[in-house]
């Protein structure tokens, strides 16, 4: 009988720790099954941060390359700024200097009557008659009044293509200051 207890005891003893060992195994393979479970949710958030980034590293790869291009337009369109300022310079330096050259021989030229649109002996007859009009013989008078008219016609002549230059370039430099200012304020994607 001992030893049908001692076996009865043994049996209860295997049998508890049998329970005991199948609990804890129960309790690791819940543990197990959360972990795989939390590994697997932040498997899957890796690869949606990692699509993410890559999504955010294209846009800054387009944004730089954009940028660059903004940088290469800018440059062209401050070039181009330059170049048409620098001629804009040009002609007017030109336009100041013929109107100078007009200016000078025209009061050079205070010896020199222009012929009249009506024929030269009728100057001729003009100046041959000589009197006085307010102290001045009439043929001052009239040479004034031709030099005069000589260099208002002179002055006209040249300066109208001139002006009409600068105005064709005022017009293209601010026809090229609003597509840069479009360019610039145009919104970003």
């Amino acid at each position: 009988m001992q030893l049908g207890r001692q076996l009865e005891t043994q049996e209860l003893e295997h049998k508890s720790l049998l329970e005991n060992n199948l609990a804890a195994i129960e309790d690791m393979h819940s543990k197990l099954q959360t972990n795989i479970k939390s590994i697997h949710f932040l498997n899957q958030k890796i690869n949606e941060l990692g699509q993410e980034n890559g999504c955010l590293q294209q846009q800054l790869e387009d944004r730089k390359l954009r940028c660059q291009q903004y940088e290469r337009h800018l440059e062209t369109c401050n070039q181009t700024l330059s170049n048409l300022f620098t001629h804009l310079k040009f002609i007017q330096e030109q336009r100041d200097c013929l109107q100078k050259k007009t200016l000078n021989a025209v009061s050079c030229s205070h010896n020199i009557v222009p012929p009249l649109t009506t024929g030269s002996h009728l100057q001729h007859q003009i100046f041959s008659q000589i009197g006085t009009v307010n102290g001045e013989s009439e043929e001052l008078v009239l040479k004034n009044s031709l030099d005069k008219s000589c260099r208002t016609q002179c002055t006209e002549a040249h300066s109208t293509p001139l002006q009409d230059n600068t105005e064709y370039w005022m017009e293209k430099m601010n026809g090229l200051m609003l597509q840069i200012q479009q360019f610039v304020e145009k919104p970003r994607k």
